[in-house]
């Protein structure tokens, strides 16, 4: 249970009400007010207006400009501002809604994992339920923290368990020190309240920089920025020519050379996993590459986008037209448009210019 054991600190006007008629008993402007249960404070509102009833199991506050809900006893959310707080001791839940200062949505910090590390986050709804740990953010949930934002149509943070539950139109952005712009779109997901490492499942599809993709699940992990693609990957390239540089690509002067370029290239495999700090990339579990009347199969292939290469291993077969290729080891030089493959080659070709 829920008590409002400090209800001001300021009061310049105060209406008492003995209409049993009204709900409202006790009315309070430019005010403080706090909750506590079992000796430890759930929450701190500031707020421009607010009452109380009779038994006080009910609150509300209008106009907050500043707010703080306490688990255990430590700050989970702070800098909350919002247009009305409803406080229900009955339920053991606190209602936050509306937007506060010209603001149409409401906006806090808020800590996941119980370290101080706050992150922005704005919705149209909180409900948080001090008895059993749980906070639903509704109303297209945004939260911000300082590798990626991550949106969805609601978002249930069990604090108990450590995790997010993320559901409706989900979307993580991210974009590192040198531009490469990531983003995941999925149907649902779930994040870890201790690491912020994420799984997206259900239509999930990643695009960055030359690249989409689609897969049945994907790991985000926050420390390294990475990206783990599983279960019926297709990497899809919209054109070869936007692997290599721009000016790389209008220089070729081959006609063949430029039909390839113009050519989707798509690329199939079990694991995918890409860097949100670059371009790199690396595929394995039965890897194949096609574009065109080419196809390339390998156990494994790696694209570094610094060196413009991409080094196929492991059972390594080339087609070009009928003709297939076995070798140890290709390497792609898009900056020469060379393939130099090595280890029991029989022919050995160049995309020249």
């Amino acid at each position: 249970m829920i008590g409002i054991a400090a209800l001001y600190i300021w009061l310049p006007e105060i209406d008492l009400m003995g209409d049993k008629r009204a709900e409202k008993v006790l009315e309070v402007y430019d005010t403080r007010a706090a909750g506590w249960a079992a000796g430890k404070k759930t929450f701190v509102i500031y707020s421009k207006y607010g009452w109380t009833n009779r038994t006080q199991d009910k609150a509300e506050f209008r106009n907050i400009y500043d707010g703080i809900i306490f688990k255990d006893g430590k700050v989970i959310i702070k800098k909350m501002k919002a247009g009305t707080v409803e406080v229900n001791s009955i339920k053991g839940e606190t209602m936050v809604y509306g937007g506060s200062g010209g603001q149409s949505r409401t906006k806090a910090l808020i800590d996941l994992k119980g370290d101080k590390r706050f992150s922005l986050l704005t919705c149209d709804q909180i409900r948080y339920n001090h008895g059993n740990n749980t906070a639903v953010f509704s109303g297209a949930p945004r939260l911000r923290s300082s590798s990626f934002t991550l949106e969805s149509a609601a978002m249930e943070v069990l604090y108990d368990q450590k995790i997010s539950n993320l559901s409706g139109k989900v979307q993580m952005g991210t974009k590192s020190r040198t531009g490469t712009d990531t983003v995941v779109r999925s149907d649902m997901a779930r994040l870890s309240n201790d690491t912020y490492d994420t799984r997206f499942s259900n239509n999930v599809n990643v695009s960055q920089k030359t690249k989409k993709a689609l897969c049945d699940f994907l790991t985000y992990t926050d420390s390294g920025g990475k990206l783990l693609l599983s279960g019926r990957v297709r990497v899809f390239f919209k054109n070869a020519s936007q692997m290599i540089k721009k000016e790389r690509a209008e220089n070729l002067k081959n006609p063949e050379a430029k039909k390839a370029l113009a050519q989707e290239t798509k690329l199939t495999c079990g694991l995918f996993e890409l860097s949100t700090k670059n371009s790199n990339a690396k595929a394995e579990q039965d890897v194949v590459v096609t574009q065109r009347l080419r196809q390339a199969r390998s156990d494994n292939a790696v694209y570094d986008d610094d060196k413009e290469t991409k080094t196929l291993t492991g059972n390594v077969y080339l087609k070009k037209a009928k003709e297939w290729l076995k070798t140890k080891k290709v390497i792609v030089y898009l900056k020469t448009e060379r393939f130099e493959a090595s280890g029991g080659v029989e022919s050995l070709f160049n995309l020249k210019k």
